[in-house]
């Protein structure tokens, strides 16, 4: 009876001591709690007194109050038990006959669309040969002469004529004289001009005589028809 009586005073004095332990840790738990509470609510207190403009106040504000809520959810989260795991079955059947049909469809879409390739190809290199038949003549590459550029200035009349039928042969060009402007006539525009008149022929820039015609104008014929 008497170690009856002991194991029993045994077990109770274990009983005690372990909910003094789960009391002592659960008011550890709620101190912790409090205090990182306290934290978050004083850090945000301290971020909505910093901001500069109401924007800024009223974004704060509504951090810190986001943040008391996501507080006080992890508190009651941590006071309640685990719930019990859910199992989740999915019909995949649907799901699969859906995606069947889907690449069927898409199946189909792509033979369109090659079938649709395969005409345009088609019309495309019809088209082709019939611009390549009706292909003017005007329009064929031909091998081109370069010929080089006409000399500008010449001693004599004689040499600029010689000259210029050379460079006509070779340009295949037909150049007539257009208009011929002599000597006298040159010089007595001269004299007529406003800057010149009043003033002797030897302060005025006239043709020598020797240089007559003064000037010819040319004209091309090409394209004219034929006299």
């Amino acid at each position: 009876m008497a170690r009856t009586h002991k194991t029993a005073l045994i077990k109770q004095q274990m009983a005690a001591e372990a909910a003094a332990r789960e009391a002592a840790n659960a008011a550890a738990a709620a101190d912790s709690a409090d205090g990182k509470a306290a934290s978050v609510k004083a850090a945000h207190r301290e971020a909505v007194h910093s901001a500069r403009t109401r924007s800024e106040k009223a974004d704060a504000i509504q951090r810190a109050r986001n943040g008391c809520v996501e507080t006080e959810a992890e508190e009651d989260t941590e006071l309640e038990e685990k719930p019990a795991a859910t199992s989740v079955v999915i019909d995949t059947s649907e799901a699969s006959e859906g995606g069947e049909e889907h690449e069927e469809e898409s199946t189909g879409a792509e033979d369109d669309g090659a079938d649709a390739e395969l005409e345009s190809d088609g019309g495309s290199s019809s088209s082709a040969g019939r611009k390549r038949k009706q292909r003017p003549t005007l329009h064929v590459d031909e091998d081109m002469a370069t010929v080089p550029p006409f000399t500008e200035r010449h001693r004599s009349w004689a040499e600029f004529t010689q000259a210029f039928d050379v460079y006509k042969a070779a340009t295949n060009q037909v150049l007539v004289v257009k208009e011929v402007i002599n000597v006298a006539r040159r010089n007595k525009s001269l004299r007529n001009q406003v800057q010149y008149q009043g003033l002797p022929d030897d302060e005025i820039p006239l043709v020598p005589t020797t240089l007559d015609p003064y000037q010819r104008k040319y004209i091309c014929t090409h394209g004219w028809p034929c006299p």
